[in-house]
């Protein structure tokens, strides 16, 4: 179901998109979810269920990820610190009331090799990253855990006939 919601509302689209380093055969537009109230609520409960798994004592979000950051805080009620996203030096970017030697659970939207930099910013500040989740996790990975896999969402589209065999697996070549 979360599969043909993210694709009827655009947070997942398929296609041809020109990105940095090559072309790619999808896109995912997670910043776009409080624009959907009932799935971003779903998605925020599913997170916060997969959280409890977990033992952290902040959740760490970069500026992509701090709505739903925010939301799922007041159901997981643990203590949120995250990134203005502005570039300023780490101590001025993170936001929250965070101290050293704690440990920090990052939530991301995608993984992206830009957050290597931002986990040893963090650990700068004090913030222990043990543990990555993404909300959709797309490529596979020991060190990371994802509320969603993109290979599943896309397995589950195809199935459906919601997306033609050829381009299904044209994504899952990809990730």
């Amino acid at each position: 179901m979360i599969a043909q919601r993210l694709l009827d509302t655009g947070i997942l689209q398929i296609g041809l998109f020109a990105e940095e380093d090559k072309p790619k055969t999808y896109r995912l537009r997670l910043d776009m979810l409080p624009c959907y109230p009932a799935l971003f609520q779903q998605i925020v409960a599913d997170t916060a269920k997969h959280l409890s798994r977990y033992k952290f004592d902040y959740l760490l979000a970069d500026a992509d990820t701090s709505a739903i950051a925010g939301a799922i805080v007041h159901v997981a009620n643990v203590p949120l610190v995250y990134s203005r996203g502005r570039g300023e030096p780490t101590a001025l970017d993170l936001v929250g009331a965070y101290d050293v030697g704690h440990s920090a659970l990052l939530l991301i939207n995608t993984l992206e090799t830009t957050h290597i930099n931002f986990i040893n910013q963090a650990a700068r500040v004090g913030l222990n990253v043990e543990t990555i989740t993404p909300i959709i996790e797309t490529h596979k990975s020991d060190r990371v855990s994802g509320i969603y896999t993109l290979e599943k969402i896309i397995t589950q589209l195809q199935k459906e006939n919601r997306l033609p065999p050829q381009q299904a697996q044209a994504i899952l070549q990809e990730i």
